[in-house]
């Protein structure tokens, strides 16, 4: 098994064209890409294995370890600059939209920017520590959250 990536043979990438979780392909307008990339997390939303490829890339992340693509629903915390556009990582919290710390910010470098640029923490899930606790799969199946 291997988490982050769809094993289904109609979601797998090609020579000539890449899986719905990629990163940009080379010569892939981003146009493209993002209709591809909301593809893959629409997918991720049903999959019996959200929760685990969520800790990965939780883990991943609070590591400092860089993980392209889609995985777990969303785009790793950590800036991954891929050709002149880059790619695209999760910066905002997905429930309340407001700027929050990534998760792999070293703790120094964080105490000084919390507050201006990022006043919220990714805890996981793509959500800020204030949202976590309300909008999580965690919350949801303890029953937190309506």
């Amino acid at each position: 098994m291997i988490l982050g990536i769809c094993q289904q043979p109609r979601h797998q990438a090609t020579a000539t064209r890449p899986s719905l979780w990629d990163p940009t392909f080379p010569g892939e307008p981003v146009k493209n890409a993002l209709v591809r990339q909301q593809q893959a997390r629409i997918l991720c939303a049903t999959c019996p294995l959200l929760g685990a490829c969520e800790r990965m890339l939780s883990d991943a992340e609070r590591r400092g370890v860089l993980v392209g693509g889609v995985v777990a629903g969303r785009y790793s915390d950590i800036p991954q600059q891929h050709g002149k556009e880059g790619d695209l990582y999760q910066e905002r919290c997905r429930a309340c939209g407001r700027p929050m710390l990534p998760q792999a910010e070293p703790p120094i470098q964080a105490r000084g920017r919390r507050s201006k640029k990022y006043p919220l923490r990714h805890v996981g899930e793509g959500l800020c520590d204030k949202c976590y606790p309300v909008c999580s799969r965690w919350a949801h199946a303890r029953g937190g959250a309506a």
